[in-house]
């Protein structure tokens, strides 16, 4: 079986950090990172078993999990850091779209989306990087 991502593969982002005064809802943000991270672990599970996922569904379940770290980060470090995350499971389902076209067991339509995927995270880190 291919490499496949991670449900490790995430941004370092913290687990429990001191609210802003400005924020009310810090519990709440932690949670749906830790909803985010089992989430996008089930769905790397179910294919790691040879189970079937559109690669939509596998970008935005990384998308998700993107923002929800996003929403805990409490730097522009922390940010970068997040979208850095997405862009690495990006290019591992690169990969694997392209392991899997070679082996007839995929379509060239899913190498093509991925590589669209790919492509737009490397641009939401580009653009992230660009405002520290």
């Amino acid at each position: 079986m291919t490499d496949l991502p991670s449900a490790t593969s995430q941004a370092v982002v913290p687990t429990s950090s001191a609210p802003a005064p400005d924020d009310p809802l810090p519990e709440l943000k932690k949670a749906r990172l830790d909803a985010a991270r089992e989430a996008y672990k089930q769905f790397v599970a179910v294919w790691k078993k040879g189970g079937f996922l559109q690669e939509e569904e596998k970008h935005t379940w990384s998308l998700r999990l993107l923002e929800a770290e996003k929403d805990v980060a409490r730097n522009q470090e922390e940010t970068v850091a997040a979208y850095q995350a997405h862009l690495d499971r990006m290019f591992e389902f690169e990969k694997i779209a392209k392991q899997l076209a070679d082996a007839r067991a995929a379509n060239p339509e899913n190498v093509a989306a991925v590589v669209y995927f790919r492509t737009e995270a490397e641009l939401l880190l580009a653009r992230a990087k660009l405002k520290r």
